[in-house]
This record gives structure tokens, sequence and C-alpha cells, in this order.
């Protein structure tokens, strides 16, 4: 499996998990409760997570800690490039009031809220990805360790 398509492959599925999940929050009324954006960096590790671990059983457990790396910033960087395009549609079309509640709901006052949400959401999403991506190649890395016998 090329690198590029499996990246571009799992970012697709982590991004629409999101989006699934946001409308699931928003059907229930809890889209402005900010504190359940916590599952979205759940959502993004477990996808980011598989990725890696489905790509290293490709390669017959032997994955280059580098292209393991690669392979989940690059899928959460499509997946977060999906959830912010979608949430600056949903905020600027479908429901224009919905970043000025939870502004509001947060106690701050400011012009442009949706550009500030957007913006805070992305980088998230980078910040979480690039970390993540370092986490779990620690798990999936080979050892250079010399076994005792």
């Amino acid at each position: 499996m090329e690198q590029s398509k499996s990246a571009i492959k799992y970012g697709i599925v982590i991004g629409s998990v999101l989006i699934g999940y946001f409308l699931i929050i928003r059907s229930l009324g809890l889209a402005e409760v900010y504190w359940l954006r916590l599952i979205n960096g759940i959502i993004l590790g477990y996808g980011i997570y598989y990725a890696i671990k489905k790509n290293k059983e490709y390669l017959n457990n032997h994955i280059n800690y580098f292209d393991g790396i690669g392979l989940g910033i690059k899928s959460g960087l499509v997946a977060t490039g999906i959830f912010v395009t979608f949430l600056a549609i949903y905020m600027y079309h479908i429901d224009t009031g919905f970043s000025e509640r939870l502004m509001t709901k947060l106690g701050w006052n400011i012009n442009n809220p949706e550009k500030i949400l957007l913006v805070t959401i992305f980088m998230e999403g980078i910040a979480s990805t690039v970390i993540l991506s370092l986490t779990f190649m620690q798990l999936f890395k080979t050892s250079w360790n010399i076994e005792e016998k």
C-alpha cells in the first residue's frame, strides 16, 4: 500500500468520523459544550494509531520510523483539513450564529469569531497530529536493544 494513498484513505475516514461526531452532538444540542471537543482528540488519535498499525502489518511488521511518522502526520492533516472545511461551511452557511453562541459561552466578545475558531481548530489538529504520530511511533518502532541470553 502506497503511503500517500493510505494517508488519504485514513485521513478521509478520520475526518468523516469527526464530522459524524460533531453532527451527533449538534443533534443532541451539545455542540456549544466546548470540552466535548476532547473526544475529537481521541478520534484523531485512534485513527492515526490504526493507520500506522495497519501500514506496519501490511509491511510485515517492518515499518520505517520516519515513514510511520509521515503517515500519521499526513493522515492527521487530511482529517484536520476535511473537518475544518466542514466547520467553515457549517459556520458560514448552515448555522451562522453557532460561533457567536460558543464565544458567548466562553465569555469572549470578539469580531469574526468564525475565523478565530477555524484557526484554533486547525492549529489544535496539527499540534495533536504531530504529537500523536511521534508518540505512537514509539510503540511501533523496532527496538535496537540487545536481548540478554
